[in-house]
Formats: C-alpha cells, structure tokens, sequence
C-alpha cells in the first residue's frame, strides 16, 4: 500500500508527463512557464557558481524541478512547510529555505508575477 502512495507523490519525474491541463490543474502554471522558471533557477545557479566557485558543502537534494514544485505546492494548496518536508522526506527548515530561495531567484529575474506577504 505504501508504495502505490510513493509512486503519486508530485515529483517532477512523475508529473512531467501529464497532459497540458492536468499539468496546470496540479501545479497552478502552465508546462512551458515551469520550463521557463526552471531555466531562470539553472542560470543564476551557474552564475553563482561562476562568480563564487563550487564552494557549497553539500548539493541540494532535490532536483531544481521539484525545489519548484514544492514553492507552488506551498502556494497553491497552502500546506504546510513540515507536510511538504514529510512529501519530500527533508526537514522542514529547509522546506522553507528552499521555497525563500526559489522565490527570490524569480522575483530578481522579473519576469514572473509572486504574490507578495500582504496578497
């Protein structure tokens, strides 16, 4: 039983190939917005490790993909950051680490509209 419910947690590797409208049903973006957000977190990750260098001490976990899902997994269905650390099987400061990071990498690059805290 457990493994059936492993197996439709929202991870990208699971989702991804959902059509077009179950894709925006789950995650509140359209397909090619996602991919466009993804790209925008892959470029400042490389620019960070250009300027800086590969000095972090451990790799993130989670692929960018689904460091982005669980942002919206945040937004749209308003759970909370230690659910989503359960989902994903991290803790849940870095749930909200994670979602504070990839916020403010697509509020720099200006081309997404975030609500802000007051929405």
């Amino acid at each position: 039983m457990i493994q059936n419910f492993e197996k439709k947690i929202m991870f990208w590797e699971n989702i991804k190939r959902h059509s077009k409208t179950d894709f925006k049903r789950l995650t509140g973006v359209e397909i090619k917005t996602f991919k466009l957000m993804a790209r925008e977190v892959r470029s400042h990750e490389k620019k960070i490790v250009r300027k800086r260098g590969n000095n972090r001490s451990r790799p993130f976990k989670l692929s960018i993909e689904d460091q982005i899902l669980m942002m919206l997994m945040y937004y749209r269905e308003y759970r909370t950051q230690f659910h989503i650390g359960e989902t994903y099987g991290i803790n849940e400061s870095n749930v909200g680490k994670n979602i504070r990071r990839i916020e403010n990498i697509l509020k720099k690059c200006k081309k997404f509209k975030l609500p802000g805290k007051k929405t």
